[in-house]
């Protein structure tokens, strides 16, 4: 049984869980001898965003914004993980435009609560 938080159900967060869903299914087509490297700072990444996105969520204003921040500079790590991946050919385009839209999609709803925060 997992806690019922209110922050589970905004936008935000669910965004966030798909990213991390589309991230770890993105990894588990990548061809083994690129799985262990690339994998490792995907998978990293997004989990850390995420759950700096929950901490985020639950924390007053500064430690908010601390976290979202933290979350922030996790989805640029991502982001240039995309990017390797796409640049050497190691994942279709589908693949890449569908993780490619919810990072950009959780982005800016990270960058619109931090303002908020």
């Amino acid at each position: 049984m997992h806690l019922q938080l209110p922050y589970k159900e905004t936008e935000l967060a669910v965004q966030a869980k798909k990213l991390l869903h589309s991230c770890y299914a993105l990894t588990q087509s990548l061809p083994e001898g690129e799985r262990n490297n690339l994998t490792e700072v995907l998978r990293r990444s997004v989990l850390m965003a995420y759950m700096d996105i929950c901490r985020g969520a639950m924390a007053k204003k500064e430690r908010q914004r601390k976290a979202y921040k933290r979350a922030g500079q996790a989805l640029v790590v991502v982001d240039a993980a995309l990017e390797c991946i796409r640049t050497v050919g190691l994942a279709s385009a589908p693949e890449l435009n569908d993780v490619s839209y919810l990072l950009i999609s959780v982005y800016n709803l990270l960058k619109k609560e931090g303002k908020n925060a």
